[in-house]
């Protein structure tokens, strides 16, 4: 088992309500309260982090795109935290995105060695 990552093994996250301000203190939504997850949720977790910069990165809403991959919009957002694992067509998405950034990588590397 590892670590939650979002509350870091504490078993529950504090969070902030209006109107008043005080603090709600609730079970982790990740591990459900038991402060370690599987490898398979820390690997979805990580995903959901890289798509949602790949979201971000390509100037895509929620709502954009979870169109383009027939998705709700709160189904993409449980994706993104990593609730969810990423649909087929996401991970086959994300990894034309990888492939392109390491060659832009590659590319980067060849004109700073001065082989381009």
């Amino acid at each position: 088992m590892n670590i939650c990552p979002d509350c870091e093994g504490r078993r529950r996250i504090i969070s902030i309500a209006c109107p008043g301000y005080h603090q709600i203190v609730s079970p982790c939504r990740l591990c459900k309260g038991a402060g370690s997850v599987t490898a398979e949720q820390l690997t979805a977790v990580e995903n959901g982090k890289a798509f949602r910069a790949y979201r971000v990165a390509q100037g895509l809403s929620q709502r954009q795109m979870a169109a383009a991959h027939n998705l709700s919009p709160q189904s993409l957002s449980k994706i993104e935290a990593g609730l969810l694992p990423l649909t087929e067509s996401m991970q086959r998405e994300l990894r034309r995105q990888r492939v392109a950034a390491s060659a832009l990588e590659g590319l980067a590397e060849k004109l700073q060695e001065g082989n381009l």
